[in-house]
Protein backbone atom coordinates (compact mmCIF):
# COMPACT_ATOMS: atom_id res chain seq x y z
CA UNK A 1 0.00 0.00 0.00
CA UNK A 2 1.50 3.33 -1.03
CA UNK A 3 1.58 6.44 1.12
CA UNK A 4 -1.23 7.96 -0.97
CA UNK A 5 -3.33 4.80 -0.53
CA UNK A 6 -2.89 5.02 3.24
CA UNK A 7 -3.98 8.66 3.31
CA UNK A 8 -7.00 7.92 1.09
CA UNK A 9 -7.98 4.93 3.24
CA UNK A 10 -7.74 6.99 6.43
CA UNK A 11 -9.78 9.82 4.86
CA UNK A 12 -12.49 7.43 3.66
CA UNK A 13 -12.56 5.72 7.08
CA UNK A 14 -13.02 9.08 8.82
CA UNK A 15 -15.84 10.05 6.46
CA UNK A 16 -17.53 6.70 7.11
CA UNK A 17 -17.14 7.11 10.88
CA UNK A 18 -18.64 10.61 10.63
CA UNK A 19 -21.60 9.11 8.76
CA UNK A 20 -21.99 6.46 11.47
CA UNK A 21 -21.80 9.15 14.19
CA UNK A 22 -24.51 11.14 12.40
CA UNK A 23 -26.68 8.01 12.42
CA UNK A 24 -26.12 7.54 16.15
CA UNK A 25 -27.07 11.18 16.84
CA UNK A 26 -30.26 10.93 14.76
CA UNK A 27 -31.28 7.67 16.43
CA UNK A 28 -30.55 8.95 19.96
CA UNK A 29 -32.40 12.24 19.46
CA UNK A 30 -35.52 10.63 18.03
CA UNK A 31 -35.52 7.67 20.43
CA UNK A 32 -35.58 10.19 23.28
CA UNK A 33 -38.62 11.90 21.73
CA UNK A 34 -40.42 8.57 21.25
CA UNK A 35 -39.82 7.62 24.89
CA UNK A 36 -41.06 11.05 26.02
CA UNK A 37 -44.26 10.64 23.96
CA UNK A 38 -44.90 7.23 25.54
CA UNK A 39 -44.17 8.47 29.08
CA UNK A 40 -46.44 11.48 28.54
CA UNK A 41 -49.43 9.10 28.48
CA UNK A 42 -49.08 8.83 32.26
CA UNK A 43 -48.76 12.56 32.90
CA UNK A 44 -51.59 14.47 34.58
CA UNK A 45 -53.89 16.61 32.46
CA UNK A 46 -54.93 20.25 32.62
CA UNK A 47 -57.58 22.23 30.79
CA UNK A 48 -56.01 24.46 28.17
CA UNK A 49 -56.98 26.83 25.42
CA UNK A 50 -55.39 27.29 22.00
CA UNK A 51 -54.35 30.91 21.70
CA UNK A 52 -52.73 30.79 18.29
CA UNK A 53 -52.19 28.32 15.46
CA UNK A 54 -50.94 28.70 11.94
CA UNK A 55 -49.56 26.70 9.04
CA UNK A 56 -45.97 27.63 8.17
CA UNK A 57 -44.27 26.78 4.88
CA UNK A 58 -40.94 25.15 5.81
CA UNK A 59 -39.01 26.10 2.69
CA UNK A 60 -41.05 27.77 -0.05
CA UNK A 61 -38.19 27.61 -2.55
CA UNK A 62 -37.69 23.86 -2.10
CA UNK A 63 -41.33 22.88 -1.43
CA UNK A 64 -40.33 21.00 1.74
CA UNK A 65 -43.87 20.83 3.10
CA UNK A 66 -45.64 22.66 5.86
CA UNK A 67 -45.70 22.65 9.63
CA UNK A 68 -48.37 23.64 12.13
CA UNK A 69 -47.24 26.03 14.84
CA UNK A 70 -49.45 26.20 17.91
CA UNK A 71 -49.44 28.14 21.16
CA UNK A 72 -51.70 27.22 24.07
CA UNK A 73 -52.16 28.30 27.67
CA UNK A 74 -52.93 26.00 30.60
CA UNK A 75 -52.99 26.26 34.40
CA UNK A 76 -51.31 24.02 36.97
CA UNK A 77 -51.63 24.92 40.68
CA UNK A 78 -52.71 28.50 39.91
CA UNK A 79 -49.72 29.07 37.63
CA UNK A 80 -50.37 29.75 33.95
CA UNK A 81 -48.02 28.11 31.47
CA UNK A 82 -47.62 28.52 27.72
CA UNK A 83 -46.98 25.46 25.57
CA UNK A 84 -46.22 24.90 21.91
CA UNK A 85 -45.80 21.13 21.56
CA UNK A 86 -48.33 19.13 19.57
CA UNK A 87 -46.46 15.84 20.18
CA UNK A 88 -42.82 15.30 21.22
CA UNK A 89 -42.09 13.64 17.84
CA UNK A 90 -44.01 16.14 15.71
CA UNK A 91 -41.71 18.14 13.48
CA UNK A 92 -44.05 19.07 10.68
CA UNK A 93 -42.57 18.38 7.28
CA UNK A 94 -45.88 17.18 5.92
CA UNK A 95 -47.83 17.75 2.72
CA UNK A 96 -50.17 20.74 2.61
CA UNK A 97 -53.37 18.76 3.20
CA UNK A 98 -52.01 17.09 6.39
CA UNK A 99 -50.87 20.41 7.82
CA UNK A 100 -54.25 22.02 7.21
CA UNK A 101 -56.09 19.01 8.69
CA UNK A 102 -53.87 19.20 11.78
CA UNK A 103 -54.51 22.93 12.09
CA UNK A 104 -58.27 22.30 11.96
CA UNK A 105 -57.91 20.29 15.19
CA UNK A 106 -55.94 23.04 16.94
CA UNK A 107 -57.77 26.20 15.86
CA UNK A 108 -57.39 29.27 18.05
CA UNK A 109 -59.93 29.58 20.88
CA UNK A 110 -60.53 25.84 21.08
CA UNK A 111 -60.41 24.08 24.46
CA UNK A 112 -57.86 21.27 24.67
CA UNK A 113 -56.62 18.69 27.13
CA UNK A 114 -52.96 19.36 27.91
CA UNK A 115 -50.71 16.65 29.31
CA UNK A 116 -47.95 18.14 31.46
CA UNK A 117 -44.88 16.76 33.19
CA UNK A 118 -45.62 16.66 36.96
CA UNK A 119 -41.93 17.27 37.76
CA UNK A 120 -41.59 20.13 35.27
CA UNK A 121 -45.10 21.55 34.59
CA UNK A 122 -43.76 23.93 31.94
CA UNK A 123 -43.12 20.88 29.70
CA UNK A 124 -46.36 19.85 28.03
CA UNK A 125 -47.90 18.27 24.95
CA UNK A 126 -51.32 18.05 23.35
CA UNK A 127 -50.90 14.50 22.03
CA UNK A 128 -49.23 11.53 23.71
CA UNK A 129 -48.33 7.95 22.93
CA UNK A 130 -46.52 6.20 20.13
CA UNK A 131 -47.12 6.74 16.43
CA UNK A 132 -45.48 4.41 13.87
CA UNK A 133 -44.46 7.41 11.76
CA UNK A 134 -42.17 8.39 14.65
CA UNK A 135 -39.88 5.53 13.60
CA UNK A 136 -39.05 7.07 10.21
CA UNK A 137 -36.15 9.20 11.53
CA UNK A 138 -34.81 6.14 13.39
CA UNK A 139 -34.84 4.18 10.14
CA UNK A 140 -33.07 7.09 8.46
CA UNK A 141 -30.47 7.04 11.22
CA UNK A 142 -29.92 3.32 10.65
CA UNK A 143 -29.33 4.04 6.95
CA UNK A 144 -26.44 6.27 8.05
CA UNK A 145 -25.17 4.15 10.94
CA UNK A 146 -24.98 0.71 9.35
CA UNK A 147 -23.23 1.55 6.07
CA UNK A 148 -20.98 4.05 7.85
CA UNK A 149 -19.89 1.48 10.42
CA UNK A 150 -19.53 -1.31 7.89
CA UNK A 151 -17.49 0.70 5.41
CA UNK A 152 -15.31 2.23 8.13
CA UNK A 153 -14.59 -1.26 9.47
CA UNK A 154 -13.79 -2.52 5.98
CA UNK A 155 -11.35 0.31 5.27
CA UNK A 156 -9.70 0.07 8.70
CA UNK A 157 -9.18 -3.68 8.19
CA UNK A 158 -7.70 -2.88 4.79
CA UNK A 159 -5.45 -0.26 6.40
CA UNK A 160 -4.24 -2.77 8.99
CA UNK A 161 -3.23 -5.08 6.19
CA UNK A 162 -5.47 -7.90 7.29
CA UNK A 163 -6.82 -10.17 4.63
CA UNK A 164 -9.93 -12.24 4.83
CA UNK A 165 -10.58 -15.29 2.75
CA UNK A 166 -14.16 -16.21 2.23
CA UNK A 167 -15.11 -19.72 1.31
CA UNK A 168 -18.44 -20.80 0.00
CA UNK A 169 -19.65 -24.32 0.54
CA UNK A 170 -22.05 -25.56 -2.08
CA UNK A 171 -24.35 -28.30 -0.89
CA UNK A 172 -25.64 -30.79 -3.41
CA UNK A 173 -29.35 -30.59 -4.10
CA UNK A 174 -31.39 -33.76 -3.97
Amino acid sequence: MTHLDVIATIAISLICLALAWLGVRIIARHAKKIVLGIRARDWPHAHGEIRHSRVVQLSPARNRGEKVEVRYHYKVNDTTYVGDTIHPCYSGKMPDYHAHATRERVMGGRSVRVSYDPVQPSRSTLSTGFYPASLLPIIGGLFALLPGTGLATWYLIKLAGWHATFEVMVLPSY
